[in-house]
């Protein structure tokens, strides 16, 4: 942190004052006044110079962002031949440099330079950086300076100057900086977890993602008089080599032999050979080199119907050395790289055989982008199921649970910085108070006068009235349909109505301001900051008529007409009749003040990666379109090579590059493309830029915006307005209402239920306190269907019979009803699991599946009857149907039987049977743990619909705006015919002029067009025809469209804006919208840049503010939650588990083991103990990290010295390990397993022990070598235990177990049923490029792993457009063919049939888009509220500091030395005594000398301390008495004694705390004592009176 600015004494150097009053010269006078009118100029307020000095930054920063990358010189920097641009910057910055230059001067001569504590370089650090950025410029002037690259990069760090010059950056600067501590452990965190599984990647996948299908059986020369896979003989040199490999075989040896090692291979003892080994280009999937698991190269049909056999092989031996010379022939990149130098493959960039490479792919991993493919390379590679146990275990806690902990830090230093502020901000009102107070107040003017002339009066009654707002309500709705109207083909009749309708509303609008300001008077209208916008959109209105009308030609004034979405705001006047709506804005109005600062930050940090990105990639990201090879500056090719459109060649592209990283939209991508460009330094840069931007600033903004709905009680609490109801009544009812009346019939005993008479169909009622209206009632009966009826009627036809009915309320009571109910419902879900529309009718399987089906069905069936006769089935309060779980039971049922009585034709069937999936939702309601999690998910519906309601109004206003300017215009010629066009055409096609202007030779391309498409001849010479009709003419077929989505009408907008809110896909569309020309033209890349901030815009609001309020909301109905009930989604016993995690691993008792007899137990013991010996423990921890530095810096390809070096530093480092166990064996025998982490070390080591001694015995080094590493590995999280910061970021998330565990579970349970589901709908869809022989919804297993990959948003969208397209010749309601079953495996070809069947249409985007709102939007932002939780928990009212609780488990250790968490009673007292304050009295004071046994307990805080039977207090109780008088000396009377559970959370250590080892004992310390010495004083108090009563009667 900066200090506190300090102006120097003009005197202080005694010497130089001397000097001048001796008049030893008037040049030090005058040096002297120079010094103190720089100091003025410095240090005064008034000089102004720190805004002249922001100034230049500011102005600084404006030049150097038009430096034009255009013009450079061979090292790739801007040079100032041919451009002026760049000769301005030149010269400018010597300008920049002498004023940076004066102002260090300046201040060095105030403060002076380094040795006074407030000298320039000590007064804070934003002092060094000016010096450094300073230096460096200094630095660059000097002609011929070397890396003046770098020089260049550390001057775009200038405009950091400007944070310590703004109050509000520095604030939040401030705040990160304070939270860096904490910062640094969750990084420290994230590191670890990331080397662990680097770690784990370079043992198991080195050197396996090389691996590729091979055409031919082993490698084979190159041909001398064929050196190019461009050259025409390329395709005879493959096929001559495939039809006979052995004659070209490139070397004679095997290729393969056990016995060889990376010195005796060939490959390495002849060296890299001058061949190739060649590659079927057709099939991009890593393959497994030992044939076993994972994807095996089958066997292809070749052209001529025979088939092909292929080999698995890299261009590497098994011992990593180098097949090949690494030449450019004949790929026209490095020959290694060419079994993964493929854009599917990520360039090969994604690997693990080094621990660098695994690092940054495992942080690929980490941050969910591209995740997926990684993940598949090593399915194919490696074996599958480990694979995914590993990713899925790397995502969800690294990528959900780690990264929110960042979060969770951000969010606390906010906090307090709010706290700071409020604080500041109430003195700052208290004192304007005190001064208002004396100066007085004058009385505002009002417009009462106004208000009381006759024509205003009326107009304010009239403007009041509510038939008023309903008329303007009614208007504004309108006004939204009549603009949501427009869209792609619209008619000219119905363009000209939308018109007239769109001029009466305007009129209506333009009345109703005008009666605004009659009835409510100028001053009052423009108080409200509603009426102003009103009047805004009215003028807006107004002049954009105005405009319309006096266009020349109304489709040049077409665009103006997009001005209307301004009016689509109007619909916010709702929100001041809905409070929660309204709160909602509020919130959304504050963040967007709050965020000022933050925007600044976020610009400033854009603008400086944005500066350095285009100083280290701008022109070199040069590629070549065929091989995807990077082209230098000045070689062939360059000017027309293929360049990324994320790119740095300017600074527009360059910050719009840095934006789409800083969403996470393909970071991975555009890192790859850098890579590519320049070397492996460059992902360096990408990932400083993900760590800062995604993981912290972007937090930041989350963490205000939680800050804001903080306290925010009006978001949750608020109902609609009474208009509102009728429309919310349904919902309210039926989920609301219902989860709060309705009573479990499992708490209803049996004794209750009173039988019906024998008057007919009177049905029986349940005896109960509470009643329900019949109006409900007759809603339910209403809704009834004919099946239900049935079951109603059936239903009082039981009731009538007393003892059926007794019985089945017996049953239904009986404990074992619902296990044996639940494990039916386990069964029928494993059941719809394994039923798949792929699998053959009449196999035994689908029969046997039939057969369950149909005895689940009577079964739940059954119960759905038992329960009516049991509870009744309306009527009752305690009904069957007045359960909402049991409504969604009997749905379930009522679909069932519809499905076994086959009721439904054709899709419809299927349909029904679509929804049997949803028979898994019946668990919740049998699982206290999951029914808490969908009850909290069920409180925040309200809130949650108010957020749905607030994003549905944003995204139609753009959505509005999208469609009148991009309606039609995501179109392109593109296709095979249109590749073939010559560059004249291409031209005419782009640029169209009149048909009359054409040559002959160029209206001769139209005379063979298809009339049917070719419109040229109705052209007459004036006809200028589109690109799109040109297109028709040239390549017919060809127009279509650029990308699935698009703005033709607000429909498709929405969905559109919907799928990029999730910031996925949003480039490809903001490109589209980039390139295009217009309705009907060919787009032309980057033709107008002016959309990139409209999209830029939308994903700030969209995807960053408005969608984030799913995640406030969800945080704030979690604390209310969590200030009633105690930590969120935990049940009580849950709850006190964490609880008790969370005292236990602050307070552990420590076992005090004896010295044991023996002198060589003696020696291991004193040697072990860390009391005695504290190196002991520190030399394992060291070979423990320096053991994980020899497997980290393992290698794909290293020599056999250095893998024999490796393999002796394990085998000593294993020697150690053993040699601890053995030693610790010795000095603590049987003891050694006391202590958990001993077993885990005795584990390892036996282990490690066992797999060398297997070793010798198998041939299978590398599984025995792997399985020893993977012990190895395990043995890190040692580190956990011995480094304190990782193990208290690690014991709170410990802590929160079992609410991730009910989040899971829910989130299993969802996954489930859109597994089944997808499977029922979409098994039989043709794979297409997205949906692939990996990702696919053929079998369950594939569902779950693809449902997985969409709910971290990777390529859903695409996926899901992908999936609606028909593959020509598919089949709309593909069977089953016993003859030829279908292609579901390699093994299944050649007699098999393809899956073809069509698109999804509507139900694939129900399907998908359900999914993202629920699981996305909603589910996994709970883990958010979970880790916000646990840290608020650990970090909550910490009364004691680790080094008090340390000293408690000393003292205690002491008379507890087995550490059984019980001490007796006698020895309380001196405990009490021995512990040092504040938790103990100490052996000093006064109480603790004097004091008797329950003075002493009583001043401790003991008295009320629970004891057991034999006479023992618990660890917990005590350390919870203690800790409650602490509390109650540092809060006096307002302490609260913590009786009351719901709010015993205060403390670090919860006083409420039980453990089940516990005894419960109501009897307390007080009572033993009290009944002591009632005991031992009655003798006493008996012979006092017989003495007394003597002395009367001698009286």
């Amino acid at each position: 942190m900066m200090s506190s600015s300090k102006v120097p004494d003009t005197g202080s150097s005694l010497d130089f004052l001397q000097k001048v009053k001796a008049g030893e010269g008037k040049w030090c006078a005058a040096i002297l006044r120079i010094r103190r009118w720089i100091i003025w100029l410095v240090s005064s307020p008034n000089s102004q110079f720190e805004t002249f000095v922001l100034a230049m930054i500011v102005l600084n920063s404006i030049v150097m962002a038009s430096t034009d990358y255009r013009h450079v010189d061979q090292d790739y920097q801007p040079t100032a031949e041919g451009s002026e641009r760049n000769e301005f910057v030149e010269k400018s910055e010597i300008l920049f440099n002498i004023v940076f230059i004066i102002e260090c001067f300046f201040k060095i001569v105030t403060y002076g330079f380094l040795l006074d504590k407030d000298s320039y370089l000590r007064r804070n650090n934003w002092n060094k950086m000016d010096f450094i950025v300073v230096a460096a410029s200094v630095m660059g002037m000097f002609p011929g300076m070397p890396n003046i690259s770098v020089l260049r990069t550390i001057r775009v760090l200038r405009p950091l100057r400007s944070i310590s010059r703004l109050p509000g950056l520095r604030k939040i600067i401030g705040a990160l900086i304070d939270s860096m501590e904490s910062l640094m452990n969750v990084i420290l965190l994230l590191v670890f977890f990331l080397a662990c599984f680097s770690i784990i990647g370079v043992v198991f996948w080195r050197g396996i993602l090389h691996s590729r299908c091979r055409l031919t059986p082993y490698p084979v020369v190159l041909f001398d008089n064929c050196r190019s896979q461009s050259e025409q003989c390329w395709e005879m040199y493959l096929a001559e080599v495939i039809s006979n490999p052995s004659a070209y075989r490139c070397l004679e040896e095997e290729t393969n032999d056990s016995s060889w090692t990376q010195s005796t291979s060939p490959w390495y003892v002849k060296g890299p050979q001058d061949c190739i080994w060649p590659i079927d280009t057709n099939d991009e999937r890593v393959c497994n080199l030992g044939g076993v698991g994972g994807y095996a190269c089958p066997s292809i049909l070749a052209e001529d119907g025979k088939m092909v056999d292929r080999t698995c092989g890299s261009n590497y031996d098994d011992f990593g050395n180098a097949r090949f010379i690494n030449s450019m022939e004949p790929y026209g990149y490095p020959r290694m790289e060419s079994g993964v130098f493929t854009e599917g493959l990520n360039w090969g960039y994604t690997n693990y055989d080094n621990f660098w490479a695994a690092f940054v792919t495992t942080f690929q991993v980490v941050s969910m982008e591209g995740w997926t493919d990684v993940m598949y390379q090593t399915m194919d590679a490696w074996a599958a199921a480990p694979s995914i146990v590993i990713f899925i275990i790397i995502v969800i806690f690294g990528g959900h649970i780690v990264l929110n902990l960042v979060l969770a830090v951000i969010t606390e230093s906010m906090e307090k910085l709010e706290e700071e502020e409020k604080e500041a901000n109430n003195l700052r009102t208290e004192a304007e108070s005190r001064l208002s107070i004396k100066d007085g107040s004058m009385a505002k003017p009002t417009d009462q006068q106004q208000i009381d002339e006759p024509v205003c009066k009326a107009a304010n009654i009239l403007v009041k009235s509510s038939f008023f707002q309903t008329f303007v309500m009614v208007c504004i709705f309108i006004n939204t349909i009549i603009l949501a109207c427009d869209h792609y083909g619209i008619t000219d009749e119905f363009s000209a109505f939308l018109e007239i309708v769109n001029i009466v509303l305007t009129f209506i609008f333009f009345l109703e301001m005008c009666l605004s300001l009659a009835g409510l008077g100028m001053r009052m209208y423009l108080s409200n900051p509603f009426s102003i916008f009103d009047a805004f959109i009215v003028i807006t209105s107004l002049v954009e008529l105005g405009l319309v009308f006096s266009a020349s030609d109304r489709k040049e004034a077409g665009g103006l007409s997009a001005l209307r979405a301004l009016r689509l705001f109007r619909i916010f006047k709702m929100a001041k009749n809905w409070k929660s709506i309204h709160a909602l804005l509020e919130t959304m109005y504050e963040t967007v003040l709050e965020v000022g600062n933050f925007t600044l930050l976020l610009l400033l940090m854009m603008y400086i990666y944005a500066l350095v990105g285009m100083q280290f990639f701008a022109n070199r990201m040069h590629f070549d379109s065929g091989t995807g090879a990077a082209i230098q500056i000045g070689e062939s090719g360059y000017e027309n090579a293929d360049i990324p459109r994320s790119n740095f060649d300017s600074l527009v592209w360059s910050m719009t590059t840095v934006f789409q990283i800083l969403t996470g939209e393909n970071w991975n991508s555009v890192m790859y493309d850098g890579r590519r460009a320049t070397s492996g330094a460059a992902v360096l840069y990408f990932l400083s830029l993900v760590v800062f931007g995604v993981f912290i600033v972007m937090n930041l903004f989350l963490a205000i915006l939680i800050g804001n709905f903080q306290d925010n009680e009006d978001i949750l609490t608020k109902r609609p307005p009474k208009q509102w109801n009728k429309a919310l009544g349904v919902m309210k009812v039926g989920i609301l209402k219902k989860s709060k009346v309705a009573i479990d019939p499992d708490e209803i005993q049996c004794e209750h239920v009173t039988v019906c008479s024998d008057s007919g169909f009177k049905i029986g009622l349940l005896q109960s306190k509470e009643s329900i209206g019949g109006s409900e009632i007759q809603d339910a009966k209403t809704d009834a269907s004919k099946s239900t009826m049935f079951v109603y009627i059936a239903s009082t036809c039981i009731y009538c019979c007393r003892s059926m009915r007794t019985h089945s309320c017996n049953l239904v009571r009986h404990p074992k009803f619902d296990t044996i109910i639940t494990c039916f419902i386990v069964t029928s879900s494993i059941c719809l699991a394994l039923d798949n529309p792929l699998s053959d009718p009449n196999a035994i399987l689908s029969r046997v599946l039939s057969i369950f089906d149909m005895i689940f069905t009577i079964i739940f069936f059954g119960e759905m009857v038992t329960k009516i006769a049991a509870f009744g089935f309306i009527k009752p309060h305690n009904a069957y149907l007045k359960n909402p779980w049991n409504v969604l039971d009997f749905v379930i049922v009522q679909v069932s039987i519809l499905d076994l009585a086959k009721i439904g034709p054709g899709k419809g069937l299927r349909a029904l049977r679509t929804l049997r999936v949803i028979r898994p939702l019946r668990m919740i309601g049998r699982f206290p743990e999951l029914k808490l999690v969908v009850d909290a998910l069920l409180k925040s519906v309200p809130a949650v619909a108010n957020v749905a309601i607030i994003c549905t109004l944003f995204f139609l206003i753009f959505a509005i705006f999208g469609v009148s300017y991009l309606k039609g215009t995501f179109y392109a010629c593109s296709g095979p015919m249109f590749d073939s066009l010559s560059v004249d055409q291409n031209a005419y096609l782009v640029d169209p002029r009149k048909w009359g202007d054409l040559s002959t030779e160029e209206t001769a391309w139209f005379d063979n067009a298809n009339s049917d498409t070719c419109e040229s001849a109705s052209w007459d010479i004036a006809t200028i025809p589109t690109s799109e009709q040109i297109c028709n003419c040239l390549a017919p077929g060809e127009w279509s469209e650029v990308t699935p989505q698009n703005f033709n009408n607000v429909f498709s907008a929405m969905a559109l804006l919907f799928e990029i809110s999730t910031t996925e896909g949003w480039v490809d569309v903001m490109l589209a919208a980039v390139d295009q020309r217009g309705i009907g033209a060919q787009p032309v890349r980057d033709h107008n840049l002016l959309w990139i901030p409209f999209f830029v815009l939308f994903l700030v609001i969209g995807a960053f503010l408005v969608l984030e309020l799913f995640v406030g909301v969800i945080i704030e109905q979690f604390n209310n939650i969590r200030n009633v009930h105690g930590r969120v989604l935990m049940t009580k016993a849950q709850q006190e588990w964490a609880a008790t995690q969370a005292f236990v691993l602050k307070i552990r008792p420590e076992r005090r083991i004896k010295r044991p007899t023996g002198r060589v137990r003696q020696l291991c013991y004193d040697f072990i103990m860390p009391g005695i010996n504290p190196k002991f423990d520190q030399c394992i921890l060291l070979c423990i990290v320096l053991n994980s530095i020899c497997m980290a810096v393992t290698e794909f390809g290293d020599s056999d010295d250095k893998s024999m070096v490796l393999e002796a530093l394990n085998r000593v480092f294993a020697a150690i390990f053993a040699a601890e166990a053995i030693t610790k064996l010795i000095a603590l025998r049987a003891r050694y397993f006391d202590d958990g982490w001993n077993k885990f070390d005795f584990g390892i080591v036996v282990g490690t022990i066992i797999g060398q001694i297997i070793g010798f015995f198998t041939s299978s080094i590398g599984v025995i070598t792997s399985t020893i590493n993977l012990f190895r590995i395990c043995r890190l999280l040692r580190l956990i235990k011995s480094i304190k910061k990782l193990r208290l970021l690690f014991n709170t998330l410990l802590t929160s177990i079992p609410s991730m565990a009910n989040i899971g579970a829910l989130l299993f349970l969802l996954f489930f049923i859109y597994a089944a589901c997808g499977v029922q709908l979409f098994s039989m869809m043709a794979l297409n490029d997205d949906m692939n022989e990996q990702a696919n919804f053929q079998s369950f297993g594939n569902a779950m792993l693809l449902l997985l990959r969409f709910s971290t948003g990777e390529n859903w969208n695409g996926f899901m457009r992908n999936m609606d397209k028909d593959k020509d010749g598919c089949d709309p309601t593909p069977e089953f063919n016993t003859t030829s079953p279908w292609c579901l495996n390699e093994s299944d070809y050649p007699n098999c049939t393809e899956v073809n069947g069509c698109g999804g249409g509507f139900i694939l985007y129900v399907y998908f888009y359900s999914f993202t709102l629920l699981v996305s939007f909603v589910i996994l932002n709970l883990f958010v509220g979970v880790v916000l939780d646990a840290f608020d928990n650990s970090a909550e009212g910490d009364i004691l500091s680790p080094s008090d609780l340390e000293k408690f488990t000393s003292v205690w250790s002491e008379y507890d030395p087995d550490a059984t968490w019980y001490i007796s009673t006698d020895n309380l007292q001196q405990f009490v005594r021995e512990l040092d304050p504040p938790l103990g009295l100490g052996n000093a004071s006064e109480v603790s000398i004097c004091g008797s046994f329950d003075e002493v307990l009583r001043e401790a805080g003991l008295w009320d301390v629970p004891v057991n039977d034999d006479g023992m207090v618990n660890i917990v109780h005590v350390a919870t008495h203690l800790a409650k008088r602490i509390a109650k000396l540092k809060q006096g009377d307002d302490f609260d004694d913590m009786i009351d559970e719901e709010n015993d959370r205060s403390l670090s250590f919860r006083s409420r705390l039980t453990l089940s080892s516990i005894n419960t004992s109501k009897k307390t310390l007080r009572d033993i004592v009290n009944k002591t010495q009632k005991q031992s004083t009655a003798p006493l108090i008996f012979q006092r009176i017989i003495e007394l009563s003597k002395q009367g009667g001698a009286g």
